[in-house]
Parts: structure tokens; sequence; C-alpha cells
């Protein structure tokens, strides 16, 4: 009986749940189609150690950890900045900051550097000068020390996005569209719960204490109005059912 109640709340809260989905796809499409268009560009560095069966795996983790660190620091990205002079339209002292995402790859030997901006050419312009400027101040500290125990180079060079990487229309509406139709299946069991009028004759028991004798036959309501677009089952589910209860057990 659990299961045939579950299975009326559901049929009785689909217009809700199509509603509140519909809503939910509206709503997170228009927002996609109006948010600014973001692009990514990545860069790859390639971090070799010379001697790579001495090195731990934390060691090497430590390491890369620590490059990131480097690659968005403050004066490091400075200097990026005016590699950048000449770069239209022009890059203020500071953007940068906001814009360099460096993600370490321990396993790999590789630290990847990621780009936001609403231009994509400008965004691939400041990923490769990130990587340049990095390679170019590791191979000046290199020189300076009699033994070289680490290699970097420019592993990939970052190309013009092709296609925004945010917001995603298609992948919002359909967000939206599940989110809004889980708010409207709650919201019909929320109302289930307030209800205080007696839809079937098995909510007799539960909801009055008494003992159902007999049931009579369901009339199937006139398809008209807006029950004619209802499957014959669910327009029957939402027709409450006639009974005769008793006050004996």
């Amino acid at each position: 009986m659990e299961f045939r109640r579950y299975i009326g709340i559901l049929l009785r809260s689909w217009p809700l749940m199509v509603l509140c989905g519909l809503v939910g796809l509206a709503g997170a499409y228009t927002y996609s189609v109006q948010t600014p268009r973001t692009y990514r560009a990545t860069a790859a560095l390639s971090v070799t150690p010379s001697v790579i069966e001495y090195w731990t795996g934390q060691a090497v983790e430590r390491l890369l950890n620590n490059y990131t660190l480097r690659l968005k620091s403050g004066a490091f990205l400075e200097r990026v900045t005016q590699d950048l002079a000449d770069q239209q339209p022009p890059i203020a002292p500071g953007e940068v900051a906001g814009k360099v995402q460096a993600i370490a790859s321990g396993g790999e030997f590789r630290i990847t550097i990621q780009v936001h901006d609403a231009d994509a050419q400008r965004a691939q312009a400041i990923a490769n000068a990130v990587a340049e400027r990095f390679v170019y101040e590791m191979e000046f500290e290199n020189y300076a020390r009699e033994k070289r125990d680490i290699e970097i180079m420019l592993l990939d060079r970052a190309g013009v996005p092709a296609a925004p990487f945010s917001p995603r229309p298609r992948r919002n509406a359909a967000a939206g569209l599940i989110l809004g139709a889980m708010v409207g299946l709650l919201a019909g069991v929320l109302l289930e719960y307030w209800r205080d009028t007696v839809q079937g004759a098995e909510e007799v028991p539960d909801l009055l204490g008494l003992t159902v004798i007999g049931v009579l036959p369901t009339v199937e309501p006139p398809r008209t109005g807006w029950r004619r677009w209802l499957p014959r089952r669910a327009a029957t589910a939402l027709t409450p059912q006639t009974g005769v209860a008793s006050d004996r057990h």
C-alpha cells in the first residue's frame, strides 16, 4: 500500500515538477546567455629531475607545489605584466594575478598553467608569457649553480581557445531542468504531507483509525478540460475513491 501511495504522490506531483523544471531550465539558460563569456588557454611545463630514481614522490610533490606558488606570486606576475607591455588591449598591473592558475602533477613531472580571460587571444598571450618567463628565470638560476639538478622546459604552448570555457548554456539548462524538477517533487511531497483530505480507501486506516469494509468502484472521470491531457491511469489516480468505513476493528 505504501508503494501505491508513493506512486500516487508522484502522479499528483508531476504537473508541478514539469512547471518547476521548465522554470529552472528557462532561468538557467537565460542566465547563461547573459553571462559574459570566458576563455581558457592552457600551457604546460616539464619539470624533470636529473636523477629520477633518487627522488621520492613527496620530494617531487613539494618541489612542484613550490613552483606553483612562485608562478602565482605577485612579484613574478608583475614581471609577466612587463613582458606583456605591448599587448593590445593593454593589461593593467595586477590584472594578471586573478587570471592565472597553476596545477602541479607530480606523477607526470608537469605543471599546467591555465589562464581565464574574456578575450581568447589575450588568454593565450598571458599563458605563454607566464610559461616563457618562468622557464627563463629557472634557466638563469641554474646557470648560477655548479650542479643542475632540475631541468625545466616549455612542454606545450597555449593555443587560441576555439570555444568559451564558460558559460555553457546547454549544460546549465539541463542542470536547471533537473534541479527544478527536484524542487517540484519536494513541493509536491510537502503539499501531500500538509493536506487534510482522504485521497483513497487505503488511507482510511492510517488517517481515521477505521476499518474499510467495502470500496465502491472508481468512476472514471470525464476527460474534459485539463484532464484530457493526462494519461488514463493518472487521471484516475487523481480522483479520490469513494469507500465505506466502519468504526469496528
